[in-house]
């Protein structure tokens, strides 16, 4: 298969502003939990950007979302999927929308294992789906960062994860994302991994704080952060997700 018609059979890739790669999402009205959250005022989904887009018609994205949305169904979308990214340094899930069940994340850890040159980013509302790949399988692989949000604003990182984010209004969590403050021509210089020695250590552990997001604006975007997970075992649990 080409990487033309990969990239149509998973209904395109998308590319936003301050991203220095590639990304993949859907509609935001499919988020199990952020669906839900968007109800809530004082969530960081209420007031989203992603659903005001779609509700006003402004990103034209609608038809290529529901195709993303169709395609995660069929059998060939971890191959097709393998095949649109490309070999590409770096990729973001989800610049709109979320996981849509543990299979879809189980699909997503696939084309992980499959692009092990390609550092992959994936930010999640979705908690009980990651906690319960994490029973089963204990880590993901170490080109895939899953990080996990707090659905509040001004709340605290979630715990028993190892990569978290956070909004806030006031002091931060850790160390505050500059991502709001940039203007698009400048989003190279502040994307971590691409500059990671200049940026600082980014990794979520017990040594580290976690990155927050900050709560300027319902419009901002979020920092692309690279951190790695290490999973020395992960080799041997990759044959039950086959």
């Amino acid at each position: 298969m080409k990487v033309s018609e990969a990239r149509a059979a998973v209904g395109g890739l998308s590319k936003t502003s301050k991203m220095p790669c590639k990304s993949w999402g859907i509609s935001a009205k499919e988020c199990k939990t952020g669906s839900k959250l968007a109800k809530v005022e004082g969530t960081v989904c209420h007031g989203c950007y992603a659903l005001k887009a779609h509700m006003f018609g402004r990103s034209g994205k609608g038809p290529r979302q529901t195709a993303r949305l169709d395609a995660i169904f069929t059998t060939g979308w971890v191959d097709a999927m393998v095949t649109a990214i490309n070999g590409d340094e770096f990729f973001r899930w989800f610049d709109s929308g979320d996981i849509q069940s543990d299979e879809h994340l189980a699909n997503i850890v696939r084309v992980a294992i499959a692009t092990p040159s390609t550092k992959h980013w994936l930010p999640t509302k979705e908690y009980l789906m990651i906690a319960r790949f994490m029973r089963k399988h204990g880590s993901f692989p170490k080109n895939l960062v899953v990080r996990v949000s707090s659905p509040n604003i001004d709340q605290a990182p979630i715990k028993h994860y190892q990569h978290t984010s956070t909004v806030h209004t006031g002091k931060p969590f850790g160390r505050e994302c500059i991502a709001y403050k940039q203007t698009t021509s400048a989003k190279i210089v502040a994307h971590a991994g691409i500059h990671a020695s200049k940026i600082l250590a980014i990794n979520t552990t017990k040594e580290t704080p976690p990155w927050p997001y900050a709560g300027k604006t319902t419009y901002m975007r979020k920092q692309f952060l690279l951190s790695q997970t290490t999973s020395k075992k992960w080799e041997s649990r990759i044959s039950s997700l086959a």
